[in-house]
């Protein structure tokens, strides 16, 4: 890294467990926001967890509204933890439908949710949508990452102001869901920010702002790929990267090369051989692809709107020398900038909860039926 450009890092390593970067996937500015969340909260779970086997009408109809309930009051808290609140404690859910201004998300609660019997009924879709939170709020790490109410890092300000944004998913320390669950909200977090530029009058006044996303078929959503067609006019330049074809699914692959303007391809076996000789003909064949000598790679180019013949060229090896005392200074920088402390973490969860405290009496009453004198 530059000397000039340290002050311009931005490190997020999301194992840190003493000074954790916080990010909340719900946080949002306007209904618009809101709403794209929600959508891209269906995406995340999709992807960790196969809804459309697993889920269901009825888990995204009470999912939906859990999500839109607890953003509806940010004040008492609009996070992850929160959604799970409102199935686990029934004076908090009341609480926040109080404060609820969405007429159709109190009328789910009151005239569906309450009164579902069965299967549909709150206390058992409560515990299949608790669930699937489960297994990030009752890890520490996790939880400290998505308690707060605000994310540490103004996407926006990093994309406008020219910052660079390393992120460490920490994969072999936080698993493969965890670390998957973490980029994915970063990387939505980023599209929002560059779908967020529309405000701008004149675009072309905008930062250009490179997007480099290694292993992506982890992230790759449908949403996600559609939205980077859309994200390219404000200036979102993406480079995704994977090993083998065969990892990202069939619709995902059709809608990334219909998409990118630039293949390049190294050495490949011979199923990916087959399939990127279209993109290269009829200068090289699955022959040519399968046997590049190292650094070698063959390029399909779209330059000034105009497709150009593909060609090979010749990678230039990275210096990848590291200088500790810089790799130290960052690290410490974006630590005292960006991160937060597990205590004070635990302060503002617990600062956003005592106005919606339960009343005891009532707790005992909604779970055993009981009615009190008022001497008891």
């Amino acid at each position: 890294m530059p000397q000039q450009r340290i002050e311009d890092v931005v490190y997020v390593n999301f194992a840190d467990v003493e000074s954790p970067v916080a990010l909340n996937m719900l946080e949002h500015g306007n209904e618009l926001e809101r709403d794209f969340v929600v959508d891209q909260m269906f995406e995340i779970f999709d992807k960790l967890y196969d809804l459309k086997n697993t889920g269901g009408p009825m888990f995204e109809q009470y999912m939906k509204n859990a999500l839109l309930l607890v953003m509806d009051d940010p004040d008492s808290g609009s996070t992850l933890l929160e959604v799970q609140k409102v199935f686990t404690d029934r004076e908090f859910m009341r609480y926040k439908l109080s404060k609820c201004r969405n007429m159709y998300v109190r009328e789910f609660w009151e005239g569906i949710a309450f009164r579902g019997r069965g299967d549909w009924s709150l206390e058992n879709m409560g515990s299949y949508v608790t669930s699937k939170l489960s297994r990030f709020i009752y890890n520490n790490t996790m939880r400290n990452i998505i308690s707060s109410q605000r994310s540490s890092i103004d996407m926006r300000e990093v994309m406008d102001g020219g910052r660079i944004l390393l992120v460490d998913l920490c994969k072999g320390k936080l698993g493969n869901i965890n670390s998957h669950f973490l980029g994915m909200i970063l990387v939505y977090r980023i599209l929002m920010a560059a779908l967020g530029r529309r405000d701008v009058k004149d675009l072309k006044t905008l930062r250009d702002f490179y997007l480099y996303v290694d292993e992506f078929q982890n992230l790759a959503t449908d949403s996600f790929v559609s939205i980077l067609s859309e994200a390219r006019k404000y200036r979102l330049n993406a480079v995704l990267t994977n090993q083998y074809l065969t990892q990202v699914p069939p619709e995902v692959q059709r809608a990334v090369t219909g998409n990118v303007g630039t293949i390049l391809s190294f050495r490949v076996g011979m199923a990916d051989a087959e399939v990127l000789e279209r993109e290269f003909h009829p200068a090289f064949t699955k022959s040519d692809l399968m046997n590049l000598p190292n650094w070698r790679v063959c390029v399909s180019m779209l330059a000034g709107g105009e497709a150009l013949r593909p060609f090979g060229m010749e990678t230039i090896p990275v210096d990848s020398r590291k200088d500790p005392c810089t790799e130290r200074k960052i690290i410490a920088m974006s630590r005292k900038r960006y991160g937060r402390s597990p205590a004070g973490i635990e302060r503002e969860v617990a600062a956003r909860w005592p106005r919606a405290e339960p009343d005891p009496r009532k707790a005992i009453e909604n779970l055993f039926g009981a009615v009190f004198d008022e001497d008891d």
